[in-house]
């Protein structure tokens, strides 16, 4: 009986090759389906809202200025409801802030009409510019 004699290295050589082509394939395939999900991801319906946000660092117990404030587009969630967020760069020109806001921090409804001493609505006081 006679056995021929198979060359192993020919034979390696295809699993190789095969296993690179299966690579490239599966590499090919999560890519396409990783830039479809991207897309469809930024087509979807994002609901935005307009927020007040500091233009610039509005220090403490100074009045705003309508250079410190801008209105920016940010997609709408639980922490920008309208019961939150102050919407109007209106209601915040003049008003004296008890904290330091940096630059692009929202500006929220709890932020403002502060300065009303024993009256306000928050129970507890700031001091106005000068005081």
């Amino acid at each position: 009986m006679e056995m021929e004699y198979k060359d192993p290295s020919k034979r390696g050589r295809w699993i190789v090759v095969a296993g690179v082509v299966l690579a490239l394939a599966a590499g090919g395939a999560a890519f396409y389906l990783i830039n479809q999900a991207q897309q469809q991801a930024g087509q979807g319906d994002l609901q935005k809202v307009n927020v007040v946000v500091a233009a610039r660092p509005i220090a403490a117990r100074q009045p705003v200025v309508p250079e410190d404030l801008t209105v920016r587009q940010v997609p709408a969630d639980d922490t920008n409801t309208d019961a939150i967020a102050v919407r109007d760069p209106n209601d915040v020109i003049g008003q004296v802030l008890p904290i330091t806001l940096f630059q692009g921090q929202m500006i929220t409804k709890s932020m403002l009409n502060t300065t009303g001493g024993a009256g306000g609505t928050t129970g507890f006081s700031i001091l106005d510019p000068g005081e």
